[in-house]
């Protein structure tokens, strides 16, 4: 395929775009696709419209003959051309980018240098992901040659503004009812339930679609709402997709048409809904506007949004009200889909761009070919826009002034603007007037002449808007008196430079957390993958150790998640890093579906500290990311490297109140009604601007903290109680400090409220996902009842036991100890639940069967690699387990004494002596008398061990020769209260003698003779050939009852293999019985328990090899009596 690509013009990429030369593939090989693709870059980069036609080469041609393929491309059109002969012409496009109010001026992004590639790939999706067959490799694409050429005898063809065809409205429109193309804007025919699919939508009104096909739940139903009806989408499940749940009618959309959406709308809690109108499936699923995503509050707000028809007319176009991927109830009302004469209107009033700038258009780029969108000019025709510079050129005239106008600029009482741009005359002695209105022209907020020169350059003017004068049509006016000279502009930026009409209720001015990496990693999530690296705290700075960086830069992170972010906002990141030798580094502010809000590009850096600073504005109130990707990036080293980042800031900039410091929690003694001291880096301004301190949101009396150089002292009684404290100091000038601090209960539970004292106090449940349930205190136990336990995901094919969650957050525990989670469960029906905890999953979750026994307790021990704040969730959705599955039908289940308490580290065993069957086995430990007092039970393999079965000493465990009946493993776990539990895998081996040394031996090949492996020899072995099956047989030259065998693999060992056994003199194939099947050997010395069976002959069988070398066995040992003991 060849491709022309867009060059970047320095920094001002206002469109990128290709041009799409042609595409063969192997499946279909008298096929060519060709046209025209361009990357619209539309709101913020969605999807890239493509126009495309299939040429279908002559009977007896195909692509695997020489054909001549061209493109001809001149300003405003693209013809594509096959053996001479043109096959498709295109002169009409747009594009759009990211953060643009309006269309680039036609023909972007065609006028611009481009630059050729000729690419071949081999596979991928575009052909179905189909790879060739390997007989048709290898193989060959030639190319003769590639040329490129000027127009010569005729002049460049001039481009005409594409003019959308306005189409009649068709005979079978729904014609508009006083004026809205959209019936029924107060509900009064209700809605109509579309719960499975198949179901046919009401052509004319309302319609509510909830069909189980994405996960979706939930009903509608019309209610009240400031006086207006309105429909209201109750969720109790948002599916998986954002059309999981929808609001639809139909309406007629008629091409090259304008039209203006209306409606208002509110939701429970903040959240989005996805808008938009396209096709059904008899249209092919068409799209015909963006996706409109406004952002609801919990308030009733008025959305707009206007677009143009460019799709074909479709009488049946469908809007839709998405509202799945939430939970969050949503109210939509009084919804108008009106015609308008333009989807522009420059007067009215405008949002600021995503950048901050208030004027659109202000590069002279936008709209129609004139390139004055937004723009006014008078008088009519004095302001033109040349298409190859884009800078506006105000014409000079003796007679009259010339103005240039933009109007609707939103203006904020009492803040501060910056208006800036780029000017210059043509002639000496000219002078440009900018200046900024009230939209009625009643008041003048900001003026200045400026004298221009020959050369562009910069000009600003500042001004404050007036205390309580607000505009939101605000006017811009660019004034050149009259005379000789023309006056040429670009680049108009209007920018707020403060924030105090900023209502920061509800804003984390500062949402990075341990920037200065004074509490470790914590807040801080290291991540690597596809890579080798470490990461350490050097001299307060985070320090990563990599040795193999990978392939892509997010091999290596170092992230920190779960950060709240409010649109509007300007928000201030800042960094140091250096590195032991040259490479880069990447920083990026990433939301849940990894789309990113910024990227910072390759930065470089050195073996010196640099300081990075950006202002990034938010668009839309999410939770982002900040990433650093330290994986291979241009210029990574390929061995061993560090990189160091420090000083990390993230945070509103301009903030009202300055950054408070880190509090870091007391992660000693921490216990409720003691004395807790919390350290921070010392800040004397701060500690003596504090004002007070409050715990779980109660104010401290004075005599209950004392706050020291560096230490905050929580006296006895500011804390008395266990779980998780909200610790908050508030200073004037300052943000709020914050921690929460875990308190260990007076019995050492690290949980608030395990008993349910307190009602649900500490406690969070959440249902979703397509199951539903209610949950309660009743009689202080928790009461989960279970109406719908969430299926099996639609799209991941798994049970839903998420979908009813019983959570308590932020459960700090240290790395290396031990803790033991306990509590009370039961149902009036038998079921299993789970229990998840850190959504790395580095805890392992645990699976507990529970029934109607509500004094039954539940236990398990957790022992962290790394210090971690985590959840406690229990799972009640549809947890299955083996052959324990949840019911279908409603039940209830209850949780009560739950509790997570760190526990003792118990002794570690060994064996002393020998483990044999049928014997006595001794094991030794370093001896610990709390212990060994505090032991109450053993068990082996489960069951328990009876107390004359075991002898407990200083230093010694001595188990019964009863427990250990045959040859085996034997898994002994011993029991002791405040102690996690100790446990050793027994190996008793068989005391009988090895019945296979030196005894007859056979084998399907023998590269190395099957006699080696009963030598007796540990430096001889068994080899076979290199293939799949092989097997080494014994014969024992008796009958036998056997205990096990022992295969001594070499390295070359066997994946999956049998041990096949026969009592036959000359066994044949047919004489073999299974005594043993391995699906999943790991080689090494495998012991396996034969359980007394009599035999003659043994046989190792393998059916699949671990390498890809021969069998191999250095030895085969096979321990029994003779039968006829």
């Amino acid at each position: 395929m060849a491709r022309l690509l867009a060059h970047a013009e320095g920094q001002r990429i206002r469109h990128l775009g290709r041009l799409g030369r042609d595409r063969h593939h192997g499946g279909a090989r008298t096929l060519i696709e060709r046209g025209r693709r361009h990357a619209a870059l539309r709101k913020a980069f969605a999807e890239q419209p493509l126009y495309r036609q299939d040429i279908h080469l002559p009977e007896g041609e195909d692509i695997t003959g020489f054909h001549t393929y061209g493109v001809e491309w001149e300003p405003g059109e693209i013809r594509w051309y096959v053996d001479g002969k043109v096959y498709q012409t295109q002169n009409r496009w747009d594009s759009q980018g990211a953060g643009q109010p309006d269309k680039y001026a036609f023909p972007a992004p065609f006028d611009q240098p481009f630059y050729i590639i000729l690419n071949m790939a081999v596979g991928g999706n575009y052909d179905g992901n189909r790879l060739p067959e390997d007989s048709a490799l290898p193989a060959r694409m030639e190319v003769d040659y590639v040329r490129a050429y000027e127009i010569d005898g005729r002049p460049y063809r001039t481009p005409q503004e594409p003019v959308a065809e306005r189409e009649p409205v068709p005979a079978d429109a729904k014609l508009p009812v006083n004026g809205s193309w959209i019936y029924d804007e107060t509900f009064e025919h209700g809605l109509k339930d579309i719960a499975a699919s198949g179901t046919a939508l009401d052509p004319l009104y309302w319609n509510f679609l909830h069909t189980p096909d994405y996960g979706g739940a939930g009903s509608a139903s019309i209610e009240t709402v400031d006086g207006r009806k309105m429909a209201k989408i109750a969720i109790s499940s948002g599916g998986v997709q954002n059309y999981a749940l929808q609001l639809i009618q139909y309406a007629t959309l008629v091409k090259g048409h304008a039209y203006k959406l209306s409606f208002d709308a509110k939701a429970a809690a903040d959240r989005t809904i996805a808008v938009k109108m396209g096709g059904d499936e008899d249209n092919g699923w068409a799209v015909y506007t963006d996706q409109f995503s406004p952002a609801l509050g919990t308030s009733l707000q008025h959305y707009e949004y206007r677009f143009l028809m460019n799709g074909d007319t479709d009488s049946t176009a469908r809007l839709e009200f998405n509202a799945g991927l939430n939970a969050s109830a949503v109210w939509i009302g009084g919804v108008k889909l009106e015609e308008i004469d333009s989807v522009a209107d420059p007067s009215a009033a405008k949002e600021p761009l995503a950048d901050g700038n208030h004027v659109y258009n202000g590069g002279f780029d936008l709209g129609t070919m004139d390139r004055l969108g937004y723009w006014t000019a008078a008088p009519a025709g004095s302001v033109s826009v040349d298409a190859a510079a884009r800078e506006a050129r105000m014409h000079g005239s003796e007679g009259k002034p010339v103005s240039l106008e933009q109007s609707g600029l939103n203006l904020l009482q009492s803040d501060d603007y910056e208006l800036t741009f780029l000017a210059r005359a043509s002639a000496a002695g000219r002078s440009l007037t900018a200046s900024i209105g009230s939209g009625d022209g009643s008041a003048v907020f900001g003026s200045q002449a400026f004298e221009l020169g020959s050369g562009m350059g910069a000009y600003k003017l500042a001004f404050t808007m007036p205390a309580g004068v607000t505009d939101a049509h605000g006017k811009l006016r660019f004034l050149a008196e009259a005379g000789q000279g023309d006056i040429l502009l670009d680049s108009v930026r209007l920018v707020r430079t403060s924030n105090r009409n900023v209502d920061y209720s509800g804003v984390d001015l500062f949402p990075l957390k341990n920037g200065g990496f004074d509490a470790g990693f914590d807040a801080w999530e290291p991540f690597q993958q596809g890579a080798q690296a470490s990461f350490a705290i050097d001299h307060g700075a985070a320090r990563i150790d990599i040795a193999n960086a990978g392939q892509e830069a997010w091999n290596v992170m170092l992230n920190q998640g779960g950060m709240n972010f409010s649109k509007g906002l300007t928000y201030r990141l800042e960094f140091d890093a250096r590195a032991s030798e040259a490479r880069g580094i990447l920083a990026t502010l990433e939301n849940g579906a990894y789309t990113r809000r910024f990227d910072s590009g390759t930065l470089p850096l050195s073996t010196e500290w640099q300081h990075f600073s950006y202002d990034v504005k938010i668009s839309e109130k999410e939770s982002l990311a900040l990433k650093f990707q330290l994986g291979k990036l241009p210029g990574t080293p390929a061995g061993s490297h560090q990189v160091w980042i420090d000083n990390v800031v993230l945070e509103v900039a301009n903030a009202p109140v300055k950054r408070p410091p880190l509090l870091i929690a007391d992660q000693t003694g921490n216990t409720a009604g003691a004395l807790l001291e919390l350290t921070f880096a010392d800040d004397a301004a701060w500690r003596a601007a504090v004002a007070g301190v409050a715990v779980n949101g109660r104010l401290l009396e004075a005599g209950l903290y004392e706050l020291l150089p560096g230490v905050l002292k929580l006296l006895p009684g500011a804390v008395t109680e266990g779980g998780t404290a909200a610790v908050t100091v508030k200073a004037a000038g300052y943000g709020d400090a914050a921690v929460q601090q875990p308190v260990k209960e007076a019995d050492g539970n690290l949980l608030a409220n395990g008993s349910f004292s307190a009602k649900d106090a500490g406690w969070i449940y959440w249902k979703g996902d397509g199951g539903d349930s209610e949950f309660s205190i009743q009689q202080g136990t928790a009461q989960a009842v279970i109406l719908n336990n969430g299926g099996i995901h639609p799209q991941w094919n798994v049970p839903v036991s998420w979908s009813a969650q019983l959570i308590q957050e932020n459960l700090q525990l240290k790395a290396g100890r031990s803790y033991e989670l306990s509590f009370r469960a039961w149902a009036d029906a038998d079921r299993p639940i789970a229990v998840e905890w850190d959504p790395g999953k580095t805890l392992t979750p645990s699976v507990f069967r529970i029934t109607g026994d509500d004094q039954a307790v539940y236990r398990t021990v957790i022992k962290p690699g790394a210090d971690i704040a985590t959840p406690l969730k229990f799972l009640l959705g549809n947890v299955i387990d083996g052959d324990a599955a949840t019911p279908s039908s409603p039940h209830t289940v209850w949780l009560d004494d739950i509790a997570v308490r760190e526990i003792a580290a118990a002794p570690a065993f060994s064996i002393q002596g020998s483990s044999l069957a049928g014997q006595a086995v001794t094991l030794a430990f370093a001896d610990d008398p709390a212990w060994r007092q505090a032991v109450s039970a053993l068990a082996v393999n489960g069951a328990p061990v009876p107390a004359d079965a075991w002898t407990l000493e200083a230093g010694k465990l001595t188990l019964a020769a009863s427990l250990f009946p045959q040859a085996g493993a034997y898994r002994l776990t011993v029991e002791a209260a405040g102690h996690a539990p100790a446990g050793i895998v027994i190996q008793a081996a068989s005391s009988a003698p090895n019945v296979a040394a030196g005894k007859p031996a056979s084998a399907s090949s023998a590269k190395q003779a099957a006699a080696n492996a009963v030598d007796g020899d540990s430096g001889t072995r068994w080899e076979s050939d290199s293939a799949d099956p092989q097997w080494i047989a014994v014969d024992l030259d008796g009958l036998y009852r056997l205990d096990e065998a022992v295969l001594h693999w070499e390295g070359a060992f066997a994946k999956s293999y049998r041990i096949q056994v026969s009592s036959a003199e000359s066994p044949g194939d047919g004489d073999w019985t299974d005594a043993y099947a391995q699906p999943a050997g790991n080689g090494g010395v495998e012991r396996i328990a034969l359980n007394g069976v009599q035999a003659r002959h043994v046989r190792v069988y393998g059916l699949l090899r671990g390498t890809q070398y021969g069998y191999s066995l250095w030895e085969l040992e096979v321990f029994g009596n003779p039968a006829s003991s």
